[in-house]
C-alpha cells in the first residue's frame, strides 16, 4: 500500500499539469482537501431542503418524510460523533478520514441509486454517522498537520467553507437539481467525497502512531475529553441552540410581514449568511495575535447583548430592516466566535484531540437539533420571531455562564499550581 501511495504521489506531482514546486503543491492540495471535505459536509446537511417535493415525488412518499432526512442526518452526527470519531486517537487521523470519506461517498451513491422511502431515510442516517466520524477528525487533523500561524488561517478557511456551504446549501440544491436532477447531484457529491478520500491518502501526513484498539482505551479517551472540556462543550451547545432557534425562521417571518418577495428574501438570506463568512475570514487574522479562548468569551458576551437589543427592537417596532442589520451583526460575531472556539478546542487534548473535537462537534450538532426543535415549537404557537429571540437570549446567557465557569476553573488550577 505504501509503495502504491508513493507512486500515486509522484505520478501526480510529475504530471505536466503540475509545474509548481512539489512541496507547495502538496500543501495546496492538502488544504484544498480539507476545504472540500468540510464544504461537502455543510452542503449535505441542508441541500435536500429545497428538493423536498421533487424527492417525495420520485421516491413516492410525503414531503414530511423527506424533511425527516435532515433531522436524521443532524441527530446521527450529533450522537455518533461522541462515540465513533475518537477511534482516530487510536488508529490515527489519516486512515480514519480516508475510510469515513469513502463510506460517506458510498451513502451518497446509494441515495442517488435507490429511490424508495426506507432506503432514503436509512442512507441519510448513515450519511450522518459517517459525517460524525469525518467532520471532527478534519478539525483535529488540521491542528496536527499545520504549524502555528498557518493552522489558525486554515481553521478559519474551513469554518468559512462550512458556513458558506450552509448558506449556499439551499441555492445549490435548487440550481443543481434544475440542471441535473436531485439524484445526479448526490452522485456528484459521492464522487467528490471519494476524490477527497484519495487526496488525503496520498498527501496526508500520519500524525499519530497506530495503537492496538481496546474498548477500555477508547472509552477512557472519551471520559478524559468529557472531564477536560464538558463546560466548554455545554457553552458551544447553548450558543448553537441560540442561533438555530432563530435562523431557520427568518424567511417565514419576513414573508408574514408582507411586501417581501421570494427574491428579496433570498437576498436577505445571502446577506446574513455571508456576514458569517466574513467573520470566519477575519477570525483567522485575529487568532494569529490573540488567545482563542479570550476571543470566544468576548464574542459570546457581545453576542448576548446584540440578541437582547434584537429582541427588544423586534418586539417593540417589528422593523424588518433593523432586524436584518442586527441579525447580520450577530452572524458576523458567530463567525468569529465559532472559529475561535474550534481553534481553542483543537489546541487541547494532545493525543486525545480526536475525542475532544468529537465532543465539540457533537455539542454543535446537538445544539442545532435543540435550537431548531424548540424554535419550531415556539414558531408553531405564535408565528412571531420575537418569541424565538427570547429563547435565543436564554440559550445565549447559558453559553456565557459555562464559558465563564471554565475560565474560573482554569484560573483556580493556575492558582493551585503556584
Amino acid at each position: 500500500m505504501k509503495m502504491v501511495v508513493n507512486g500515486l504521489r509522484q505520478l501526480i506531482i510529475k504530471g505536466e499539469f503540475l509545474k509548481l514546486n512539489s512541496k507547495k503543491m502538496s500543501s495546496f492540495i492538502l488544504i484544498s482537501s480539507f476545504l472540500m471535505g468540510i464544504f461537502l459536509l455543510g452542503t449535505d446537511n441542508l441541500v435536500i431542503g429545497p428538493l423536498v417535493n421533487q424527492i417525495s415525488n420520485d421516491i413516492h412518499t410525503s414531503p414530511e418524510n423527506v424533511t425527516l432526512g435532515i433531522t436524521l442526518y443532524s441527530v446521527a452526527y450529533g450522537f455518533f460523533a461522541l462515540f465513533l470519531a475518537p477511534i482516530s486517537d487510536i488508529y490515527g487521523r489519516k486512515i480514519i478520514i480516508f475510510i469515513s470519506s469513502i463510506i460517506f461517498g458510498l451513502t451518497c451513491f446509494g441515495i442517488s441509486l435507490f429511490h424508495n422511502n426506507n432506503s432514503f431515510l436509512l442512507l441519510r442516517f448513515l450519511s450522518g454517522v459517517s459525517a460524525a466520524v469525518l467532520g471532527p477528525n478534519l478539525w483535529a487533523y488540521c491542528n496536527e498537520v499545520f504549524e502555528q500561524g498557518k493552522r489558525e488561517m486554515v481553521t478559519s478557511w474551513m469554518m468559512s467553507a462550512f458556513n458558506l456551504a450552509t448558506v449556499l446549501g439551499v441555492p445549490i440544491g435548487l440550481f443543481a437539481s434544475g440542471i441535473f436532477g436531485w439524484s445526479d447531484m448526490f452522485l456528484f457529491m459521492g464522487c467528490l467525497s471519494i476524490l477527497v478520500s484519495f487526496l488525503f491518502l496520498v498527501y496526508g501526513k500520519q500524525s499519530l502512531k497506530k495503537k492496538t484498539f481496546t474498548f477500555k482505551v477508547h472509552f477512557s479517551n472519551i471520559k478524559k475529553a468529557l472531564s477536560l472540556n464538558w463546560k466548554l462543550s455545554l457553552s458551544m451547545f447553548f450558543a448553537s441552540a441560540s442561533y438555530l432557534s432563530v435562523y431557520p425562521f427568518i424567511n417565514p417571518w419576513l414573508a408574514s410581514k408582507g411586501g417581501w418577495s421570494v427574491s428579496s428574501e433570498t437576498i436577505v438570506f445571502f446577506i446574513i449568511g455571508l456576514t458569517g463568512f466574513v467573520g470566519n475570514i477575519v477570525s483567522g487574522f485575529i487568532l494569529q495575535k490573540a488567545s482563542a479562548f479570550k476571543i470566544s468569551k468576548q464574542v459570546w458576551v457581545i453576542q448576548f447583548f446584540i440578541i437582547i437589543i434584537l429582541f427588544g427592537v423586534t418586539y417593540l417596532t417589528k422593523n424588518t430592516f433593523i432586524f436584518i442589520g442586527l441579525t447580520s451583526i450577530w452572524t458576523f460575531l458567530t463567525g468569529i466566535g465559532n472559529t475561535a472556539f474550534i481553534s481553542n478546542m483543537g489546541s487541547r487534548g494532545g493525543e486525545i484531540r480526536g475525542s475532544v473535537m468529537a465532543l465539540n462537534n457533537s455539542s454543535i450538532f446537538l445544539g442545532f437539533t435543540l435550537g431548531s426543535f424548540i424554535g419550531s415549537k415556539t414558531w408553531g404557537i405564535a408565528q412571531d420571531i420575537w418569541i424565538n429571540l427570547l429563547l435565543a437570549v436564554i440559550c445565549s446567557l447559558l453559553s456565557i455562564y459555562f464559558i465563564f465557569a471554565k475560565e474560573k476553573q482554569i484560573s483556580n488550577n493556575i492558582t493551585e499550581k503556584v
